[in-house]
């Protein structure tokens, strides 16, 4: 079995001028919550399994894994409750340490028709922008009786046609659903 490396964030031999903005941020974030070289400072006492040689390693068993940051239910200005772009939104959470991140806008008619589509270009820049970052677009859907949540697609060439279409076809707000029941195509809108 190979042996599971720390990420140079998490690493206390590797400077904080080596690492980048994401990883200085992860840093302080321990370093903050008063986590940071605690485990490293207190060695084989405050992990009596790994040190007693039983094969176990923090992390799980594959090396190949790493744990990431991100943010399923992220609003711009495309929603009413929101005033940043998806480019400033994305910059942010790379310097504060998002590796990934939904922009989930509010379902509605003019969404379902046309905002997916416009935000989708928006989306396309950031991601660009930001090449470490995984950058998804999704919604936020309105359950029929209920409350709402995140849906979103991985990145590809039908990201968009895909939620537009379960929008339309699943979206409580626009089945009128948040007016006591299912309508008809016409009546939603």
């Amino acid at each position: 079995m190979t042996e599971q490396r720390l990420p140079a964030w998490a690493d206390p031999s590797v400077s904080p001028t080596a690492l980048d903005p994401q990883g200085v941020s992860r840093r302080g974030l321990l370093r903050r919550a008063g986590l940071f070289g605690a485990a490293f400072a207190l060695g084989s006492a405050a992990t009596p399994a790994l040190a007693a040689g039983d094969g176990r390693h923090l992390g799980g068993e594959d090396p190949r894994l790493a744990y990431l940051v991100g943010d399923h239910h992220i609003h711009t200005v495309y929603s009413h409750d929101a005033k940043y772009t998806f480019s400033q939104l994305a910059a942010a959470g790379a310097k504060y340490g998002l590796d990934w991140m939904v922009f989930t806008e509010h379902s509605n008619v003019g969404h379902a028709d046309f905002g997916a589509a416009l935000e989708h270009q928006e989306i396309l820049k950031a991601r660009a922008e930001n090449p470490r970052q995984l950058i998804f677009q999704g919604l936020e859907w309105y359950i029929p009786a209920a409350e709402h949540c995140t849906v979103f697609t991985a990145p590809g060439p039908h990201e968009v046609d895909l939620l537009t279409r379960f929008e339309r076809a699943y979206d409580g707000k626009l089945l009128a659903y948040d007016k006591g029941g299912p309508a008809d195509a016409d009546t939603a809108r």
